[in-house]
């Protein structure tokens, strides 16, 4: 018996409509099976289990319950087998940042779904957000130890004669070779 086709994307498109659109903590978790799991993009946000999901939901809405806008970028799914489907979906969040400027973020959100009795679950959730500072060709964001070494003494470099340049309204800066003696701007 094949899947029926969509039944995971509709059931993430959903979830995420209550979720990100209606911000409702029961509706939220009702997507979920008991044993689900959930990693979010900060490093706490990792929840095993719908009573942790539970509680990770109920404290980003009583920090902050502001809806959020979103448009899907693309959504793929992918048959398992006859009662579990992944859904793959590329959204861009739009909200009011501090400033009251519009914010973007790209958001890459992957799910398991399974069936259970007659309706569909999320059973495994994972939300990521593109590196900015991962480098073409590379796959890992950080690059090697030796390349963001590098990276980072270039950058306090600029940064240094930034600061020197913004210091120094212009003349000539000098010094003697010998210890003890001043250091003079003409």
């Amino acid at each position: 018996m094949k899947t029926e086709q969509g039944f995971a994307a509709r059931t993430v498109r959903a979830f995420l409509d209550v979720y990100l659109l209606e911000r409702d903590l029961e509706k939220s978790c009702a997507f979920f099976t008991a044993d689900a799991a959930w990693v979010g993009t900060g490093k706490q946000e990792i929840s095993r289990g719908l009573a942790q999901i539970r509680a990770a939901i109920r404290a980003e809405l009583q920090e902050d319950a502001t809806p959020y806008r979103y448009t899907y970028v693309n959504v793929e799914e992918r048959t398992v087998n006859a009662d579990c489907a992944s859904a793959l979906c590329q959204i861009l969040l739009t909200r009011p940042g501090a400033d009251r400027r519009e914010k973007d973020l790209e958001m890459r959100i992957t799910a398991t779904c399974q069936r259970t009795e007659a309706l569909w679950r999320i059973c495994s959730i994972h939300f990521s957000v593109p590196a900015r500072d991962q480098e073409t060709g590379s796959y890992v964001p950080c690059g090697t130890p030796e390349r963001a070494r590098l990276e980072a003494e270039r950058r306090i470099g600029l940064s240094s004669i930034d600061l020197l340049l913004s210091s120094i309204p212009g003349g000539i800066l000098g010094g003697y070779l010998q210890e003890g003696l001043p250091l003079y701007f003409v």
